[in-house]
């Protein structure tokens, strides 16, 4: 039913960091699933335990957009969308705040603002972040995420990228790329 899903570096309340990422050390108690059984004493309770690092990134309110890949689609996967309570395991949550449904319109301008496949044939400029990622029929692709960091690493701003070609808009916040590359 989907053709793309793409996060986008536009903001639900513009003026804000988009997202600020920084590493957690998260305590599982291992040790009961192993055992099958909880811990006797306090004492005992620290060699039940292991610990992982984890990275967290929050992130303010922000549009994703989910293109089908066909009309006949639209209304189911607007159904869905309400359903998506969390990706990933249990410290991973998303919130849906609001599902709507808009027509693309070409815009005139040759930035955009969604995730996208990396390809030199078509980017032109801009300021993001390249990183090795899954696209929607489980191929490792090199993304381009509109965003940028400038001199931290750990907190993430919206951005655009500059691309050949024509635009799609999407209620005059994202901006995708027309044709199939992206």
């Amino acid at each position: 039913m989907v053709w793309r899903v793409r996060d986008s570096s536009v903001l639900a309340k513009d003026g804000y960091a988009l997202a600020t990422k920084y590493p957690v050390t998260i305590r599982v108690l291992r040790g009961v699933l192993e055992k099958g059984r909880m811990p006797g004493s306090k004492y005992e309770f620290t060699k039940f335990m292991d610990a992982m690092v984890r990275e967290f990134i929050v992130s303010q309110p922000r549009f994703m957009i989910i293109v089908p890949r066909s009309d006949d689609y639209v209304k189911d996967l607007a159904k869905a969308s309400w359903l998506i309570s969390r990706f990933g395991n249990s410290e991973s949550y998303v919130s849906v705040s609001s599902v709507e449904v808009f027509e693309t319109r070409d815009c005139g301008v040759d930035e955009v603002n969604v995730v996208i496949k990396f390809d030199p044939k078509y980017i032109v400029g801009g300021s993001y972040i390249v990183n090795k990622a899954v696209d929607e029929d489980g191929n490792e692709e090199l993304l381009v995420f509109p965003v940028s960091s400038y001199q931290r690493g750990d907190v993430y701003y919206p951005s655009k990228v500059k691309v050949k070609g024509s635009v799609y808009c999407v209620d005059g916040k994202v901006f995708i790329p027309k044709g199939d590359w992206w």
